[in-house]
């Protein structure tokens, strides 16, 4: 049994959610922190919100950095593993429909909050079924190569994954509803941050299982895995 692509990609693929990470970071560093300490001190000194401001755009400016990376490292990575392994290329085309609708949802960003809010939640949905195949690949890789306890890691793994997205889709609807109400933004606020927490322990838990999966092929002999670069 020879896996010549699946390490290249892993790799890759391992790259692209280091760089997820950074994203939400910084997104949720702007969203969540900068922009709303922005709009509760704008009688502050001038300069104080300016830099505040200025601190906002730069922060969004490298969190669509990063999320360009990782769209470009996470194509690229499901791409030369789907030659291995056909779950990745579910993943890959999954992967594609969520930058679809992150880039479209930002163009709504502030003209259509609505809008935003569920192409949004529809891209959390879709990267939730890139995340999905991408671990069914590993578990399948896992399975060939004869680890039942890898098997067993990755469908733990899974069911988290499944479960920590199901409770962020719920955080996105609570966020939006009390961000209407200028009373309850706090609520929104607070939600928001539970939100940004469970998308990074999805990166995390998903990091960690691609790093075995690679430790995994690593250790295989080479004659089966040969042409592994």
């Amino acid at each position: 049994m020879r896996f010549p692509n699946a390490e290249k990609g892993i790799r890759k693929i391992y790259f692209a959610e280091i760089f997820a990470i950074c994203a939400a970071v910084l997104s949720g560093a702007t969203t969540l922190l900068l922009d709303n300490l922005t709009q509760h001190i704008k009688d502050a000194e001038p300069f104080v919100v300016s830099s505040l401001k200025t601190f906002s755009t730069l922060f969004a400016s490298a969190s669509l950095v990063m999320m360009t990376l990782t769209a470009v490292f996470a194509f690229i990575g499901y791409v030369q593993a789907g030659q291995d392994e056909v779950e990745f290329r579910k993943a890959m085309i999954c992967a594609v429909a969520n930058g679809v609708l992150v880039i479209v949802g930002m163009f709504f960003q502030i003209s259509n909050g609505t809008l935003y809010t569920t192409l949004n939640a529809a891209a959390s949905i879709v990267e939730m079924f890139v995340m999905i195949f991408g671990l069914t690949g590993l578990i399948n890789i896992a399975e060939r190569c004869e680890r039942t306890d890898m098997v067993e890691r990755g469908s733990t793994v899974l069911q988290i994954v499944v479960a920590t997205y199901i409770i962020s889709s719920l955080n996105a609807l609570i966020i939006r509803i009390f961000e209407l109400a200028a009373p309850t933004k706090i609520i929104a606020l607070v939600t928001g941050l539970v939100d940004l927490a469970l998308s990074i322990v999805q990166y995390i838990i998903y990091l960690r299982y691609l790093k075995a999966s690679l430790k995994l092929l690593r250790a295989l002999p080479a004659e089966q895995n040969e042409g592994a670069l």
